[in-house]
């Protein structure tokens, strides 16, 4: 009896020892390698979780691991886009996409990481203001103000605009498209229908009749705008406008 219950116990210390060892292979990666998680970040433009631009489109970039594909969904339109990831030698990734057609308001944009059916999420709200033609105003009024804005594209890069905050500006005369800019003349203006545009009353003769479009502010120092000019000529494509540091 006391050799089987010596046998007993050395089989309990075999099997034991046979379970410890199964046990560690596994745990040094004898089973099933692990499947991991994608991870991602927004870190451009900002780190914050808000953003405003008065542009229509945006880059958004960050850090990201695992992944290889990116896809950012603006759920405010509805619109999405596929970003591109970017490992080093050391394998730390990185992400890029363009943001194209961003709406007046809050555009939610959700930016989503795949790796092996897992998926990762990253959230910001890129805002445009719902009247980005107030972003460009030169001042208060004519005695206040110390800015004007230059045409760079108009004819000979000559012509010449300022608007103040009381409704009225002053502006060049003659076409931008063939001429270069005459005689300074004040002018009234109001916002039209689209929050992005206005229009100029009061004088048939100056250079500008309507900025649509308006991308920019006066804290960039530039804007883009698509000008309808004295003589009812258009613009299809949008003009480039530079702040110039004086009085037009």
């Amino acid at each position: 009896m006391r050799q089987l219950n010596l046998f007993s116990q050395a089989s309990r210390s075999i099997i034991c020892l046979i379970v410890l060892s199964s046990l560690a292979i596994t745990g040094c990666g004898g089973g099933e390698s692990a499947v991991h998680t994608p991870t991602i970040s927004i870190n451009e433009p900002t780190t914050s979780s808000s953003y405003s631009t008065t542009q229509t489109s945006i880059r958004l970039g960050g850090v990201i691991s695992i992944a290889g594909i990116v896809r950012v969904l603006n759920s405010s339109t509805g619109s999405t886009t596929d970003g591109y990831v970017i490992y080093d030698n050391q394998n730390h990734g990185s992400w890029f996409a363009d943001v194209y057609g961003l709406g007046f308001g809050d555009n939610l944009i959700t930016v989503t990481a795949y790796a092996d059916g897992r998926t990762t999420s990253a959230k910001i709200t890129i805002t445009r203001p719902l009247r980005p033609a107030e972003l460009i105003i030169n001042g208060p009024n004519l005695s206040s103000a110390g800015t004007h804005w230059t045409c760079a594209s108009s004819f000979g890069g000559s012509h010449e605009i300022s608007l103040f905050e009381d409704g009225t500006g002053r502006s060049t005369s003659g076409s931008t498209t063939s001429e270069v800019a005459g005689t300074v003349a004040d002018f009234t203006w109001s916002y039209s229908s689209s929050p992005d545009s206005i229009i100029i009353t009061n004088c048939s003769n100056c250079s500008f009749q309507k900025i649509s479009r308006i991308q920019g502010s006066l804290s960039e120092r530039f804007f883009y705008g698509q000008i309808d000019t004295v003589g009812g000529a258009g613009n299809s494509t949008l003009d480039y406008f530079e702040l110039t540091d004086s009085i037009l």
